[in-house]
């Protein structure tokens, strides 16, 4: 995903990958995989790692991750490629973009991440260049958030500066309040609530949204008052929650 095969070096690496892409046995399948991840090249652990979270995302289909039983290494991996810096790919060759090497850590991170991860995830969101390493650190904080049991500060703030940026994509700001919803911190409920009075009217419905499936009863007339500044002709995600707010009221 975010590296050229192409531009791998060493024969036994290149041969490892295109077993990857064309698997000859589950045997050759599993010793591909696992040499590349245990590599002490950056590019080769991160060509594993997108393996690792291609086949994850496929549970959705019902196919087993082949990989899971790699989770601890797995996350080990991603860890070692956070703590690098951020690849800059006209000068890693392999790279296709700059931060190709954060981008694949914080995607096999999407479920393995620990509360533990909070700052190394946080470091990698404010050194972002790219949307796609923003939208990975906002999955991956998701998944440190959800057993905290002390907020991490440093990363909630990281998510509220991608939420609050007038200059972030739906999916960045998105990402970063789905993460929010997994912490129980008043910190992180905070921060939804003062991202409804925000100029946009897409991170207000996303805010809302949130607050709405936090604790509807609670904040119904803050969504309620941000719903009706809204004009007529309001697109999604706006309308989402207008939609939620009539079933409320029809149930009510």
């Amino acid at each position: 995903m975010h590296w050229w095969v192409t531009q791998i070096k060493n024969d036994s690496n290149r041969a490892n990958c295109l077993e990857l892409a064309t698997p000859t046995s589950i045997s050759a399948f599993i010793e591909a995989f696992t040499a590349l991840l245990r590599s002490d090249q950056t590019p080769c652990i991160g060509i594993a790692l997108d393996y690792y979270q291609s086949y994850d995302a496929m549970w959705r289909h019902g196919i087993e991750n082949p990989f899971e039983q790699f989770d601890a290494e797995v996350l080990t991996s991603a860890r070692q490629l956070l703590r690098q810096p951020p690849v800059v790919a006209a000068r890693q060759r392999e790279a296709k973009e700059d931060g190709a090497n954060h981008a694949s850590a914080l995607a096999a991170m999407m479920n393995l991440a620990e509360p533990g991860d909070a700052d190394l995830i946080a470091e990698s969101l404010n050194s972002a260049t790219t949307s796609e390493v923003r939208i990975g650190a906002a999955l991956a904080a998701a998944s440190a958030l959800v057993d905290a049991d002390v907020p991490p500060l440093r990363l909630l703030e990281s998510l509220e500066s991608l939420i609050f940026n007038t200059m972030s994509t739906y999916h960045e700001f998105s990402a970063a309040i789905s993460a929010l919803l997994e912490s129980q911190s008043e910190e992180a409920d905070e921060i939804l609530f003062r991202a409804i009075d925000v100029p946009s009217i897409g991170v207000q419905a996303q805010a809302a949204i949130a607050l709405a499936e936090r604790d509807f009863p609670a904040y119904r007339g803050d969504v309620t008052r941000v719903a009706r500044s809204w004009p007529q002709n309001a697109e999604f995600p706006a309308t989402k929650l207008l939609s939620l707010l009539r079933e409320e009221e029809g149930t009510a």
